[in-house]
């Protein structure tokens, strides 16, 4: 698949999971489902900052700090499920729009699935774009 495909296909389903995050709000006139895109930016930041590092160990199959950067990546997005139930269990959104932003989650956590599928199937060395 040509990058220019890569690029849209993310694009798309950001752009997908930011609204369904937004319709949740609007829909329901609360505001507090916004809390999600936190977690949300902040999931991908370990692992592209351990792509710009490198690897310094000649000895070594995987960059230094390759397990951290998969720990903090997991701990940030484990937000993404967490945020909506936890403000469903505090009473400050309805279980409706607990339910869009799960499925905000799912769909990206889908996407994200096809995609690492296509690239075990395929020859590709990356995942969208980004090293593995």
């Amino acid at each position: 698949m040509d990058t220019i495909w890569k690029i849209l296909l993310v694009a798309l389903v950001g752009t997908l999971f930011i609204f369904m995050e937004v319709l949740a709000c609007v829909l329901y006139h609360n505001f507090a489902p916004l809390y999600i895109l936190i977690p949300a930016a902040l999931t991908p930041i370990p692992a592209v900052l351990l792509q710009l590092g490198g690897s310094d160990d000649p000895f070594g199959s995987s960059p230094r700090g390759l397990h951290w950067a998969q720990f903090a990546s997991s701990f940030l997005g484990s937000g993404l499920v967490a945020v909506p139930i936890l403000l469903h269990t505090t009473g400050t959104i309805e279980l409706e729009a607990m339910g869009l932003s799960l499925g905000g989650f799912a769909l990206l956590a889908a996407s994200f699935g096809v995609a690492a599928y296509l690239q075990r199937r395929g020859d590709d060395e990356t995942l969208l774009g980004i090293g593995a």
